[in-house]
């Protein structure tokens, strides 16, 4: 109901009439409401107006912009400024054609990458083995779930000093390049797993999903 009102709020902003208006800068804290606008996810209704009132102002500039809301706490703000890092740059103008048909389908693609990336953060793991310590059994719960400290989250969420990049190959460090991808730690990761038979060494992430404990415990000596 809250992005439903945004979003009414947004469209009388820009077809109020204001006949020296040339460019709108309209400031809102409702990200749904802005990726609603930009992949097309309109009322039909709100959607009609918008389009008519452009044509009728070929030379009127839109502008939607979010902005962090509650601003001045500092969490926010630092949230804000790592967001910016994947986007910078001024916000994008409203585009002066409307393809209503691509929109739709970038929304649609949108939503099945997100759908499969919630469906990815439920997955649910086999427990560790209860031959681990408490200690072990954290480690390997972490590299399930993604919250294995690496040089990235060391950096941006502990405030290390450094790139957040691999020390080794400047490769993105997630789980996957560190426990797997990274040509740095193959030979180590070759050491580790010598002792399990070939058949069973694990090459991927997919082996975290593994119950074997003698998979499990190869995590521990990476």
């Amino acid at each position: 109901m809250t992005v439903a009102i945004e979003i009414t709020a947004i469209v009388e902003a820009v077809t109020i009439p204001n006949p020296n208006a040339r460019c709108l800068l309209i400031r809102t804290d409702s990200q749904a409401a802005c990726r609603a606008f930009t992949t097309g996810d309109i009322p039909d209704a709100h959607y009609s107006t918008l389009t008519k009132h452009l044509d009728a102002h070929p030379s009127l500039r839109a502008r939607i912009q979010w902005i962090p809301g509650h601003s001045g706490i500092r969490g926010n703000e630092v949230a804000h400024a790592m967001s910016r890092v994947s986007l910078p740059g001024p916000p994008l103008w409203w585009p002066d054609s409307l393809k209503r048909t691509e929109l739709l389908a970038m929304a649609r693609l949108d939503r099945r990458e997100r759908l499969d990336e919630m469906r990815n953060n439920r997955r649910v793991y086999p427990d560790p083995s209860h031959s681990m310590t408490r200690r072990e059994a954290a480690l390997v719960r972490r590299a399930q779930t993604h919250p294995l400290m690496t040089t990235h989250i060391q950096h941006y969420i502990q405030g290390k000093d450094g790139s957040p990049a691999c020390v080794a190959f400047g490769g993105y460090p997630d789980n996957a390049h560190v426990l797997c991808d990274c040509p740095g730690g193959r030979a180590a990761m070759g050491e580790s797993l010598k002792h399990i038979p070939i058949n069973l060494r694990p090459a991927t992430l997919e082996w975290l999903a593994d119950s074997s404990p003698n998979i499990m415990k190869a995590l521990l000596d990476i």
